[in-house]
This record gives structure tokens, C-alpha cells and sequence, in this order.
């Protein structure tokens, strides 16, 4: 069994919306899910923030779905972003992560600037030294005065076997940003553990409406407000409403008393509930995305795509990368012209969308992903060191004796005495590498009553 702790990234709590629109949260649904139908040797110690009842709920339907012999979900007092950014609470952890019942042979890391602060409690806190695997959800540049994120996220991926970034602009654009403040031999440690991973997209999550069955509906489902894009947008809004008064416009984020939010042709319902959202937005002709500074993943679009609503999209070499099939404009005069052909040509919407759904599913293939994720995870397993020492003799003669011993007695005083600065997984690849020694489900059998088993704890037994 392969032990692998997850580590969070969560940019809603609580208090700032549902986790359920958290993109860490549909990442970590999909993903758990998959590895378990690829992979069933690897248990998952998931670490969560404190839940309303809600959300309780979302996981306890991952919990089903992997089941008690694949998972261990552990709720932490987690700050919400952007709090949590660089710090992450140790204190906690320590309290919860019971890792003397069972090894940590690996870290997946999805909040880069803490991977430090859980490096090293790992090293001068436990007798386990795991290997990190990141992933680069977020790209965040000092020159958007992110006051020095960036910096700690490169030094946390420095601490790492590898890790993922969704996009191969977002990999140079890692480099070109770190070239400014680190050293060349940093820079080229990025480079080399860099790994681009396009974020997941499910075929069963594509869900359109049958095509031709929609409205005469502009989506804008980004940042509204007075932003630069939006004011854009609201000035093709208005150019086109003076040529032609068929169509209608969604801004689900608009606030009431905005002033756009006023045209009778402008409606901003249906955001309150995920169920009424989607089946309105099916309902959708095309959609709208603006220029993004940074954003190495639109989710807007993609959930549009899903939805089976062609976009248009601002051009840039990254949207390029990323909507290959989707329709691009640089001007004002562009997008007017694109939306007047969407609204005007069926076939040629029906196309689109039809064309955007097929570069999804291509690009993102989730069993290709899977198997991506796969090779890291064992690339990192195998950057442990077995350690073959008098110890590991001394280790499989103990278990031996004992027929078998639990994780948790192997590593106290009542058998072997370990220093707190040893890494007991060197020994642990080694005594199962022997192949006398293996892992089995750890249970207990009291008087009067049937053996109850803890997948969650370990147990080494002799063959």
C-alpha cells in the first residue's frame, strides 16, 4: 500500500461561498476518484478545513465513492485564502496527523508557499521525510503585487520531486518571473521539475443541450463591476443592441444596482443554485471572455464548453493553448462582428461548439492524466533511498519473531530505539523490498466481539 497525504488548496471556506465552486474542491473529486479506478493500492490521508453541514455532506460523497479502505479525511483549522497563503497551521496538524499509526511515504501539495512549513515538520517533528509532489493551481507574479508569494511558492517547488502546472506558458512564464529574482541554477532547477498537466476535464461532466436548442443569449460569466473588460463589454453590448434588439444578456455576478443591470434586455438570475445555473446556461448562445493578465485556466470557459456554449474569447498565445477550436478577437469591432455571425448562423454556432467539446476531450484526456500523475508519484516513491543496514536486519528478524508488528509499536521505544532525526521510510522500502516482509490491514480483535479493521493504520508481517 502506497500512503499518500493531500495537502489543500482552498481559495473558499466557509465564510467566503460554497466549497463546492472551490476549483481545488472539483479538482480533488475527480481526481480521487479516477486514481482509485486506475490504481487501487494507494490510501489517501485528505486533509480538509472545517465544514458546515454542506459541505460535510460533498465529502462524505468522496468518502463513499473511495470507500473507508482507500481514505482517511482529516478536518484542520484552515485559515481561507488569502490567509492561508504561507502559513498553514502546524500546530494542528500535529494534533491530527496520527503518523505514528501510519507512514507518509508521499506528499501531493497543492498550496506551494506551505510546502516548506510541512517539509519541515516532517523532518524535525516526525521520523518520516516524504517526498513532495506539487501542483500549481494558481499562477500568482510579483509584478501583480502578490507581496511575495511568488517567491515562496518557487522555494517551495524547489523542495520537490515535481511539479504540475496546467499550461506550457505558465512554465515559461514561472521561469521568465524567477529568472528576475533567483539564480540561474534555481531557474534551472524549475525547469526541470516543471511538468505541464492540463487540469481535468470529465467526459461524463460534458453535459450540452441538444444542439440547436438554445436562445438567443450573451453570456458574461466573469468579473463584473467597473473593471476595464466589463466596460468593454457593456460598450458591445450597447453597439450591437442599436443594429439588432433580438438578443438578450446573462451577467450572473451583476450587482442590482448597477447601472447595465437597468436594460430590460440584461439579467443577471439563475446564480444562487449550481442546478439552475447550469440549465440556464444551456440555454445560452455563445459566451464572452476577457483578457486575462495571468490566468493559466479560464474556468468560465470550460464550464461553458461543458455546458455546450461556444465562446469568444480575447486572443493571446495562452487562450490560444488552452481553446484551440474556440472563436478569438482583439478589437471591439472583432467581437461585434463574431456575435452577429453566433446569433445569426446555427450551423456555424452547432460548429463551434461541437468542434470546442472534441479539443477538450482530446486535450484533456483523463486517462492520460492519470497515468501522467502515476509516473510522478513513482518517480518520487523512488527517490527514497533504501536504507540496508544492520537496523534493517534487526527490523525483519523483529517482525519475524512477532510474526507481525503494527507501524505504530515498530517505531516506539518497546522494540527499537529511533532517533528523532531517522527516516524510518529508507528502512521501510527496504524491509518491503526484501519480499518477506508485507503491509496488511491493520485489526483488532476484543473479547466477545468480532475483529474491527483500521485500513487507515499499518501493520508489517512476516511471509
Amino acid at each position: 500500500m502506497t500512503r499518500i497525504l493531500l495537502v489543500p488548496n482552498y481559495s473558499l471556506t466557509s465564510s467566503r461561498g460554497s466549497i463546492e465552486q472551490d476549483s481545488y474542491f472539483s479538482f480533488l473529486e475527480k481526481f480521487l476518484v479516477l486514481m482509485k479506478e486506475n490504481r487501487n493500492d494507494v490510501f489517501w490521508y485528505v486533509l480538509i478545513p472545517k465544514l458546515r453541514s454542506k459541505e460535510s455532506i460533498l465529502y462524505s460523497n468522496i468518502k463513499k465513492k473511495l470507500g473507508p479502505e482507500n481514505s482517511l479525511f482529516i478536518e484542520l483549522d484552515l485559515l481561507i485564502y488569502p490567509q492561508n497563503q504561507i502559513h498553514f497551521n502546524i500546530k494542528d496538524l500535529s494534533k491530527k496527523l496520527k503518523w505514528r499509526d501510519y507512514p507518509i511515504d508521499l506528499i501531493f501539495c497543492h498550496q506551494l508557499d506551505t510546502s516548506n512549513q510541512v517539509k519541515l515538520f516532517f523532518k524535525s517533528e516526525t521520523n518520516l521525510d516524504p517526498p513532495i509532489i506539487g501542483y500549481y493551481h494558481l499562477l500568482e507574479l510579483p509584478k501583480l503585487d502578490w507581496k511575495g508569494i511568488f517567491e515562496y511558492n518557487i522555494l517551495g517547488i524547489t523542495e520537490m520531486v515535481g511539479c504540475f502546472v496546467n499550461t506550457n506558458f505558465q512554465k515559461q512564464l514561472i521561469i521568465e518571473e524567477a529568472r528576475k529574482i533567483f539564480s540561474s541554477s534555481i531557474c534551472g532547477v524549475l525547469k526541470d521539475k516543471l511538468e505541464v498537466l492540463p487540469k481535468l476535464v470529465v467526459p461524463n461532466d460534458i453535459k450540452p443541450s441538444k444542439y440547436g436548442n438554445y436562445k438567443k443569449i450573451i453570456y458574461w460569466g466573469d468579473r463584473s463591476g467597473y473593471t476595464k473588460s466589463f466596460i468593454n463589454f457593456q460598450f458591445c453590448m450597447r453597439e450591437l443592441r442599436k443594429k439588432r434588439q433580438d438578443f438578450k444578456v446573462w451577467v450572473p455576478n451583476l450587482k442590482k444596482g448597477h447601472q447595465f443591470f437597468k436594460k430590460s434586455w440584461v439579467t443577471n438570475g439563475f446564480n444562487n443554485n449550481n442546478r439552475t445555473f447550469f440549465k440556464y446556461l444551456r440555454t445560452c448562445c455563445v459566451g464572452v471572455s476577457p483578457r486575462y493578465q495571468i490566468n493559466d485556466w479560464v474556468g468560465t470557459i470550460t464550464q461553458g464548453i461543458k455546458s455546450g456554449v461556444p465562446f469568444i474569447v480575447h486572443d493571446s498565445s495562452m487562450a490560444r493553448s488552452l481553446f484551440e477550436k474556440s472563436t478569438f478577437y482583439k478589437s471591439n469591432k472583432d467581437l461585434i462582428n463574431h456575435l452577429n455571425k453566433f446569433l445569426d448562423n446555427i450551423e456555424f454556432r452547432n460548429l463551434s461548439i461541437g468542434n470546442c467539446i472534441g479539443d477538450l476531450i482530446h486535450k484533456h484526456n483523463q486517462l492520460k492524466k492519470m497515468k501522467v500523475m502515476d509516473l510522478s508519484f513513482k518517480k518520487a516513491l523512488k527517490s527514497v533511498k533504501s536504507i540496508n543496514n544492520s537496523k534493517t536486519k534487526e527490523i525483519i528478524k523483529l517482525i519475524k519473531k512477532h510474526k507481525s508488528i503494527s507501524h505504530k509499536d515498530l517505531l516506539s521505544s518497546q522494540y527499537l530505539s529511533w532517533d528523532s532525526n531517522i527516516n524510518f521510510l529508507g528502512y521501510r522500502k527496504a524491509i518491503l523490498g526484501t519480499g518477506k516482509i508485507e503491509e496488511v490491514n491493520f485489526e483488532t480483535k476484543r473479547k466477545n466481539s468480532k475483529s474491527q479493521k483500521f485500513p487507515w493504520k499499518a501493520k508489517y508481517r512476516f511471509k
